[in-house]
């Protein structure tokens, strides 16, 4: 709301007991800085080798078959956003279809 991409209004079907924690939680991210989201073992980002090199990663180091992943538009322009959920279409999600989790780490 200070940078000037949202308004109060934007806000409103948050309910009212959930609103200043969300509003909270904003701002934490808001100081976001790029050394934080370097260290980030929960975001994948960066080229599209990066991020799929990161999954296949996470995806290994897990064990995991499936991965849930969540794109976040955040304040980007709506049209940005639909390039880079059709770019990880094209460029990263085939390889990570064709990966095989071969192991599962015995916990």
């Amino acid at each position: 709301m200070q940078t000037g991409y949202r308004r109060e209004a934007d806000y409103d079907y948050i309910r009212p007991e959930h609103r200043e924690g969300f509003l909270r939680a904003l701002q934490g991210f808001r100081q976001t800085t790029l050394t934080d989201l370097e260290r980030s073992e929960r975001l994948a980002w960066g080229t599209p080798e990066q991020v799929r090199d990161t999954l296949i990663e996470l995806a290994d180091t897990l064990g995991a078959g499936t991965l849930m992943l969540n794109f976040n538009q955040g304040a980007m322009p709506h049209e940005l956003f639909v390039r880079n959920v059709e770019r990880f279409g094209k460029e990263v999600l085939p390889a990570l279809q064709a990966h095989q989790v071969t192991t599962v780490p015995l916990t």
